[in-house]
């Protein structure tokens, strides 16, 4: 069976939530919430929705709309500030400079709706959780 996906929430520290504290928490919690319970149906639209999740929390972090920054633009942004605010090991930024491999593949999902492979899936997850981790809203 594929990896399940477990959250233990921590309270996000990112510029959303300095001035929403919890309401910025509650969002997060429900995104969360309704990714664990999409992880049983379609891989595909499982691994869909996580990058969509991910895309979102970028864009609120940063308060821009959809055409304001593209995906490669928002992970810039989380690097700069990542590596301003505190130490990066050279794993977080290999994350971080691989991190579109994955949404190539929801990209895929989307435009031509392939079967998603078992590896694809876990992948999914665990990238979903090291960008949980990097974002201080996810602990093992």
């Amino acid at each position: 069976m594929h990896e399940s996906l477990h959250f233990n929430l921590l309270y996000p520290r990112n510029k959303v939530c300095n001035t929403q504290m919890n309401n910025s928490n509650i969002l997060v919690k429900s995104d969360i919430d309704h990714l664990v319970s999409l992880q049983h149906s379609d891989p595909g639209f499982f691994v869909l929705a996580v990058y969509s999740f991910i895309k979102g929390y970028l864009r609120n972090r940063d308060e821009l709309s959809y055409e304001q920054a593209t995906f490669g633009e928002l992970i810039t942004l989380l690097r700069e500030d990542l590596k301003a605010s505190r130490y990066l090991s050279a794993q977080d930024f290999q994350f971080l400079n691989t991190f579109g491999s994955g949404v190539m593949i929801a990209n895929r999902v989307r435009h031509s709706f392939p079967l998603i492979s078992g590896e694809e899936l876990i992948a999914s997850v665990f990238r979903l959780k090291q960008f949980a981790q990097l974002n201080e809203f996810y602990s093992n």
